[in-house]
């Protein structure tokens, strides 16, 4: 059987080098120490810079993928996991050499040296922006980005909190008449706080009991949907938001799934189907072609879930604050942008229209509703929000309400 840190070392190798989300080459993985798999692999990617930073000033040539990972795993292991001794350390890291990097054991042994004489870094205060940076292993740009839209001391708690596991959030199906606290902490109407016990769940199994983090949920059960209503997800796969809606008016509506991804409309049919659901269909889109597609004025309510850079979800996709650069953010707000508009188009004078990120960046979020609301007179903004993730502990999200008023 392939060893822990072996497993570890493929997943990060294929995150690093082709982008593959780490949490869905982990879904649905088994090996006898999958717990340690996941802090590794989660560990590493959340600790990246700061890792690297153990040993990469003392690199004077360029060096292999496969190297700089066994490299990240030594760090990781050396600095922030408990009771690993040094020379278990050294010797997987052999290990993994001798069979993926053989060119590179001295190589590798020597950087390990200076791994193990390093210090971890830690900023010297909430202005110290580079000491945040490899503190928390964020690249600069997101530090300075959110200095200047949510102050100094929120960028650095933000940062390290960005760092830390994310709590597991559910809600039932609405044919489900059992107690929320039959699943776990009862935290409002609709949402419990649960554990990874969850997903061994008859229940969950069925799809009478669902996984969303509290942020998602409060975005898909606080749409205005009413019964009977003619609803647009307009970049809706994998579909949890439609479901929300679903819940919320007792499927009784018509509530159109859309996505640009034919795959992940599969995984909306899949859920949809097992959950019983029959007010939900799913329609192949581009949402910036909304307006194309269906019948001007032809929607009660349309949730444009948008695109977005993601910086609020780095608890579950850490990768994404190792790639997503400046140039991104800036291509993100102008579909945004394109989706918004075309989506207002297709919607019905005195419908609603809510839109969501799950991301903190005032460019995709109150700047995004802003410039919307001054190039669309018709629409006004009912309620405009984002959500307090030192308070609820769930993802950074954004939340607006518009009204379509002419």
């Amino acid at each position: 059987m392939i060893s822990s840190r072996e497993l570890a070392y493929t997943i990060l190798l294929n995150a690093i080098k082709h982008r593959s989300y780490i949490n869905l080459q982990l879904k649905g993985l088994s090996h006898p120490d999958m717990a340690f798999v996941n802090a590794l692999v989660y560990g590493v990617m959340q600790n990246y810079r700061q890792c690297r930073h153990f040993y990469g000033p003392f690199i004077t040539k360029k060096v292999s993928i496969e190297v700089d990972v066994i490299l990240l795993l030594s760090a990781y292991q050396n600095h922030f996991m408990r009771d690993i001794p040094q020379y278990a350390i050294k010797s997987e890291a052999m290990k993994l050499c001798e069979k993926y990097a053989s060119y590179g054991k001295g190589f590798v042994n020597a950087m390990i040296e200076k791994i193990f004489s390093a210090q971890r870094i830690q900023a010297k205060d909430e202005f110290d922006t580079e000491g945040i940076s490899l503190e928390t292993s964020f690249e600069p740009w997101i530090i300075k980005m959110w200095q200047a839209h949510y102050g100094h001391h929120f960028a650095y708690d933000y940062a390290k909190f960005s760092n830390t596991p994310s709590p597991i959030f559910g809600f039932l199906h609405y044919q489900n008449k059992n107690d929320l606290s039959r699943y776990g902490t009862k935290l409002n109407d609709y949402t419990f706080l649960s554990d990874k016990s969850l997903i061994n769940h008859d229940d969950f199994k069925a799809k009478q009991v669902f996984i969303a983090d509290i942020h998602a949920q409060v975005v898909g059960f606080n749409t205005p949907i009413q019964p009977h209503e003619r609803v647009l997800d307009a970049c809706g796969a994998p579909g949890g938001k439609s479901m929300m809606m679903a819940m919320k008016i007792k499927d009784d509506a018509e509530i159109i799934c859309a996505d640009i991804s034919s795959h992940r409309l599969e995984l909306v049919k899949q859920s949809v189907s097992k959950a019983r659901l029959k007010s939900i269909q799913t329609y192949e889109l581009d949402a910036r072609m909304a307006h194309t597609q269906f019948e001007l004025s032809s929607f009660d309510g349309i949730l444009v879930d948008a695109p977005c850079s993601g910086l609020g979800v780095l608890r579950r996709k850490p990768e994404i604050k190792m790639f997503i650069t400046p140039e991104d953010i800036d291509k993100l707000v102008n579909i945004q942008a394109e989706i918004l508009d075309s989506c207002a188009k297709v919607l019905k004078v005195g419908g609603w229209m809510v839109y969501s990120t799950c991301t903190l960046n005032k460019k995709e979020n109150e700047n995004q509703i802003n410039a919307f609301l001054k190039t669309h007179p018709g629409f006004i903004c009912e309620h405009m929000m984002p959500f307090d993730s030192f308070k609820t502990g769930g993802d950074g999200f954004f939340m607006a309400t518009l009204r379509k008023i002419q």
